[in-house]
């Protein structure tokens, strides 16, 4: 038993050599060349709630971008969420860009995030959409490496990897270990070995057409991972996603161990319903379980002590590699990765208790639970003897493809909030730069 422990740990290490392979070789990659056609209107949909950590610089980043004709769309559910007054401070400041702020949200649908989209993408004008997250940061040139990615007609969503940085609390130094040390790596695998890109809800940049087409984004008004099922419908119509090596920032800096914990206990549950062979994955690949593992079955030996250390001095080493190369050579503290076997063997155990249960929290508390495809349910639904609707039959498409139920038309357009009237307060009078 303790060979098969020793070479599940040799296994694990080795899997994570072959991501920080490939990380390396997505971070050498040359940006496209320039665009041969005419650069197409870009609406950037912030959708903001509460105040982020340096809510005001990320914000300010988009304002900065190196790119012709964009505009900018801040979208809130509630009037008195406090991000807003960040958002008209920065707008403020920058009166050559077109932006305006959209307060509300439709009222079908049980994820927050989408029914916010779904309210405001009717104010959009662009082309292509680009939402964002409010905690993520970007550099001048990210929207134009993006939109370069997607000049394939077949491309339908470009992505991008994200990079966690800023961290100050063990919650946030978690967090980002997790986010540079194991998602980023996961997604440049992906690329390298041409499997089905996923799509990342950090950043997504998606044809209006193509949004339309597959039902706008009420379709998606009822599940947790709606950047997969994106992807998912997507595939159907043999529409193709990328992901854009351009890395954004997400800045996590002062997060506490319970926000990890929840969030962490709420993703893995959430993949166990949308791809359970990749959390099978996640399991195998822990280094730090399969080493303590055969220590405790061979024995605490000079040599097996001495072979435990070489596998986890490995494991840091690698995701010391894979952060610095993500972060553009902002290095993150040494000390921290100290906390790289602690995470290992917290994420272990979440894992257990996500193959086990389907409840979540999110969003200030709320209570759901878990069915097919991450759709979300209320507890008191899931305690009715209806039965839950399967989901839609999977196809999975070759790789690089990636959906849609026309619509009879576009929806109707929400009434201007109050707060985003029409005029100078929601679109500048400016010209786009």
């Amino acid at each position: 038993m303790e060979y098969v422990l020793l070479a599940l740990a040799v296994v694990a290490l080795c899997s994570h050599v072959m991501a920080g392979t490939s990380v390396w070789r997505a971070m050498r990659r040359a940006p496209r060349p320039a665009r041969g056609s005419a650069w197409p209107r870009v609406s950037v949909l912030k959708p903001l709630r509460g105040l982020d950590d340096q809510l005001e610089q990320n914000l300010e980043s988009y304002f900065e971008l190196d790119y012709p004709r964009f505009d900018i769309v801040f979208c809130a559910a509630d009037a008195s969420d406090p991000a807003l007054a960040v958002a008209r401070r920065v707008k403020a400041r920058h009166p050559d860009v077109s932006c305006r702020i959209v307060v509300g949200e439709v009222s079908a649908g049980l994820n927050p995030k989408v029914k916010v989209l779904a309210h405001a993408t009717p104010f959009t004008r662009g082309e292509l959409i680009l939402v964002s997250d409010s905690n993520v940061r970007v550099r001048p040139s990210y929207l134009r490496e993006s939109v370069n990615a997607m000049e394939d007609p077949e491309v339908a969503v470009v992505s991008n990897l994200v990079a966690g940085v800023d961290e100050r609390s063990l919650g946030a130094t978690l967090e980002n270990l997790q986010l540079n040390g194991f998602i980023a790596p996961a997604i440049c695998m992906g690329m390298m070995l041409r499997a089905l890109p996923c799509v990342v809800g950090k950043s997504m940049l998606i044809r209006r057409t193509d949004l339309d087409a597959i039902g706008g984004w009420e379709v998606l008004a009822d599940v947790l991972a709606e950047d997969y099922v994106l992807g998912r419908k997507l595939a159907r119509r043999k529409r193709r996603a990328i992901i854009c090596p351009h890395v954004v920032e997400t800045v996590n800096e002062h997060w506490n161990l319970g926000r990890f914990l929840e969030r962490h206990d709420r993703w893995l549950k959430m993949r166990w319903r949308i791809n359970a062979a990749a959390l099978v994955y996640e399991l195998v690949a822990n280094v730090t379980l399969w080493t303590l593992s055969w220590v405790m079955c061979a024995g605490p030996t000079p040599a097996v002590l001495t072979g435990a250390a070489a596998l986890l001095a490995g494991r840091i080493g690698i995701e010391a590699f894979e952060s610095r190369l993500l972060r553009r050579g902002r290095r993150m503290a040494w000390f921290r990765f100290a906390l790289v076997p602690v995470r290992d063997l917290v994420l272990a155990l979440l894992w257990a208790h996500a193959r086990i249960s389907r409840t979540v929290r999110w969003r200030q508390g709320t209570t759901f639970v878990l069915g097919p495809e991450s759709a979300l349910i209320l507890p008191e639904a899931a305690r009715s003897p209806a039965r839950v609707p399967e989901p839609e039959p999977a196809t999975l498409a070759p790789a690089g493809s990636i959906p849609a139920v026309a619509r009879s038309g576009p929806p109707a357009r929400p009434p201007i909030d109050r707060l985003a009237p029409p005029g100078p307060e929601s679109i500048s009078s400016q010209p786009h730069r």
